[in-house]
């Protein structure tokens, strides 16, 4: 805790390689979360700058009430909820085009043979057109947790709401994508 409490220190007086060193700390999760959220290499990789930069310019105001990567993954969400209701007002198509979720990335590639990773692939795209029709309080609760592997009371705090209304986010989620998969299954 108290090298984060020198990080701290030295990121509010400005320090260039206090702050490089956070950028390589926390970069990969920060655009996990935003890839997670809105499912686009390109508009996570614009986010996760924009999350810094903001780090950058708002460090002084962080008052150490929680954990730097609490307040870290807060301003992650929290810009691309933004970003989400920015293209919503503007009525643009579907920010969901692209692959929604990084999973063929994560597995060993190199262990599976081209029919395989189709499967993934599809596998893939088959979640995260479920995963588009859920809300995106209930979408970012789930990938959270789910995807992301944050405990139910990390969530709370990045999501500033309560443990009950996490739990009960990621209850409705998961039977939303249920009832999803049920409802593609009775299709077939």
């Amino acid at each position: 805790m108290e090298e984060n409490e020198n990080l701290i220190l030295l990121l509010k007086k400005g320090d260039h390689a206090a702050f490089r060193k956070l950028v390589l700390e926390h970069s990969s999760m920060v655009y996990n979360i935003c890839f997670n959220i809105l499912h686009n290499q390109k508009d996570a990789e614009d986010i996760t700058q924009e999350v810094f930069i903001t780090i950058y310019t708002s460090i002084s105001s962080f008052e150490n009430k929680c954990k730097l990567s609490t307040w870290i993954y807060r301003i992650a969400v929290n810009k691309c909820n933004d970003y989400i209701r920015k293209i919503n007002r503007k009525k643009r198509f579907s920010i969901f085009k692209a692959k929604p979720l990084n999973m063929v990335s994560n597995l060993e590639t190199e262990d599976l043979n081209p029919a395989e990773l189709l499967e993934a692939e599809e596998f893939q795209s088959y979640v995260g057109s479920i995963l588009q029709k859920i809300p995106d309080k209930q979408r970012i609760a789930f990938t959270l947790s789910k995807m992301d592997g944050f405990s139910y009371k990390e969530i709370s705090e990045q999501m500033n709401m309560s443990l009950s209304a996490v739990e009960s986010l990621i209850f409705r989620a998961r039977k939303k994508i249920i009832e999803e998969i049920e409802k593609n299954n009775n299709n077939k």
